[in-house]
């Protein structure tokens, strides 16, 4: 069975730079994209799936295998998914003259071969998922002080390519910022106030969380949306939950400068601070620090580790869940972020370097990954 996590939790200086003052939708779109293209392109990877150690970095300590870079010279790439037979991945491009990002999703055999781009002219594409029929993402959009402002929207394409379609979009210059998927829906963050959902085979979308702090990142389990928050411009916020369809708000700690979060059966863990990884048993009790990091913007929790993705100190790391040392699944990166698990392997993206604005004209992301440890 498949699970993936993926894409950028909030470095907030970027964020709130590409993102929006006030919440804001449209109703939902359910007909072809005007922004972005299909087609199916395919082009032959110089690298892929087939074994060895990775042309950047280091790591591969026990009980990991080393890195392998999958698919190199990347422009950007910031999401990654995997499905029973593909890679998925979006590159969110080279900051062009009118401010817009040329974007794309892209995906490839877990075997290795030809990449194949399924969307193209996206503005901003980040968090990835594939069903195994569809694949689906975000398009953040651009802020209402670029000219001309779009919308954020959730998009959607078959597998196998084609037309690309749009779930649901937001009010021009209105960001979306994250997403999140359960089997039946959809789950994103829509300006900085909302958390929001859509059906995966279409339809309106509805608010699940809203009119509160700031949504820092969210995470979701079987029955319930995880999310950290704090007022603008303070520094103590909180994490919550709520069940998948919204309802009553169950607070579940007060933390410092709240970013990423994860859940596994029992434990909540999230990062503080953007570096101080900590944990509390889901049934209530004391915080615990964990680890520590540079820029650790995204958590990822399977059945025997707790993954991080730490973008300033060029590293992937993991835990056992049931307590241990931190392992360096590897080292070296430029940017780390963007995880994604299956049975075999634990997949990144390495932007290559730290995040500027905006972004260089050229820049050698990977996608990679590394051989799971077994308990």
């Amino acid at each position: 069975m498949t699970r993936c996590l993926t894409g950028l939790v909030c470095l907030s200086a970027l964020i709130h730079t590409l993102g929006c003052k006030d919440p804001g939708r449209s109703e939902d779109d359910d007909g072809s994209s005007t922004l972005g293209t299909g087609g199916s392109t395919t082009t032959t990877a110089s690298a892929g799936g087939t074994g060895g150690t990775s042309t950047v970095g280091s790591g591969g300590s026990a009980p990991f295998g080393m890195p392998e870079v999958l698919a190199p010279d990347l422009n950007l790439p910031m999401g990654v998914a995997v499905d029973d037979t593909h890679v998925y991945w979006s590159e969110t491009g080279t900051w062009e003259p009118n401010y817009l990002y040329n974007g794309k999703i892209v995906r490839m055999p877990k075997a290795g071969g030809a990449m194949t781009t399924l969307a193209n002219n996206g503005e901003f594409p980040r968090q990835v998922h594939s069903d195994g029929t569809s694949v689906y993402w975000l398009d953040n959009g651009t802020s209402d002080f670029v000219e001309p402002a779009h919308p954020g929207r959730v998009r959607k394409v078959a597998v196998g390519g084609g037309t690309p379609s749009v779930l649901t979009s937001s009010a021009a210059g209105n960001g979306f910022h994250r997403m999140m998927a359960s089997d039946t829906h959809l789950y994103f963050s829509a300006g900085f106030w909302e958390i929001r959902r859509v059906p995966k085979a279409g339809g309106q979308d509805a608010l699940v969380v809203g009119g509160g702090d700031d949504v820092n990142s969210f995470t979701l389990d079987a029955t319930s949306v995880y999310w950290t928050s704090k007022p603008l411009n303070e520094t103590i916020g909180s994490i919550q939950k709520i069940g998948l369809a919204g309802g009553a708000t169950t607070p579940i700690a007060d933390v410092t400068e709240p970013g990423a979060v994860a859940v596994s059966s029992d434990t909540i863990f999230w990062i503080e601070e953007g570096e101080n990884l900590m944990s509390r048993p889901l049934a209530g009790g004391t915080a615990t620090p964990i680890a520590s990091g540079s820029a650790i913007v995204e958590l990822l929790v399977d059945g025997d580790f707790l993954y991080w993705a730490d973008c300033g100190g060029g590293a992937v790391v993991a835990i056992p869940l049931g307590g241990g040392d931190p392992i360096n699944v590897a080292t070296g990166l430029g940017c780390a972020m963007g995880l994604a698990v299956d049975d075999t392997y634990v997949y990144w993206v390495d932007r290559g370097e730290q995040f500027t604005f905006p972004p260089p004209k050229q820049h050698a992301g990977q996608v990679m990954r590394a051989t799971k440890g077994k308990l």
